[in-house]
């Protein structure tokens, strides 16, 4: 499924090209058993199904995050008819919505973590599709979200996610958001590892 964007090494290392408008790569994000450095510019997207036939687009800010979360459920579902896309760990709003414009009809699946970052980073993205732009930023324990039209919001760090946030703010959010089992574990790629570790 990501053939078209892994390269793997003699040594064993898995290297995944990221590419910005004009199809250039900008970055690379490359996993060993030993390190793991995600890329920081452009995006990766990858598809095994023709674009007619996509149903979901699954997005995080790593492909061997995606990669761990297909390794998780590929028995319980079908990724025939999916496209998946990585931001890296600054997602560009351009090169998002470019993506998610290819495939409107589709639903998106937001795989960004249990980490406070990753939370953040699911409601900018959801923000995105509706067609808005919020910064986020902390300030003691309190997450403070702010709109183009200077409107802003504020929820407690604690206990903040995509649907408190979307049910504070009012209006339809139109994706879903994955996180690990355990809510200790922020990202599937530390879960893979996790139960790599105890087998």
């Amino acid at each position: 499924m990501f053939s078209s964007v892994i390269h793997e090494e003699p040594s064993g290392k898995l290297i995944f090209c990221y590419r910005e408008k004009a199809d250039e790569m900008v970055d690379e994000e490359y996993f060993t058993l030993r390190r793991f450095k995600p890329a920081a510019r452009g995006m990766a997207v990858c598809s095994p199904s023709s674009r007619a036939l996509v149903t979901d687009i699954y997005v995080s800010n790593s492909l061997m995050s995606l990669i761990a979360y297909c390794h998780f459920h590929f028995i319980r579902r079908s990724f025939q008819h999916v496209v998946f896309c990585s931001t890296g760990v600054k997602p560009e709003k351009e090169l998002f919505l470019r993506c998610w414009k290819e495939y409107s009809k589709a639903k998106i699946h937001l795989l960004f973590g249990h980490s406070i970052l990753g939370r953040v980073l699911d409601c900018k993205l959801a923000h995105w599709v509706r067609g808005e732009d919020h910064s986020f930023y902390l300030h003691h324990s309190q997450i403070i979200s702010s709109g183009p039209a200077g409107k802003s919001f504020t929820h407690p760090r604690e206990g903040f996610s995509m649907r408190s946030y979307f049910r504070m703010i009012g209006g339809r959010n139109l994706v879903t958001t994955h996180k690990p089992s355990l809510n200790y574990i922020d990202n599937y790629i530390n879960l893979l590892t996790h139960k790599t570790i105890q087998s």
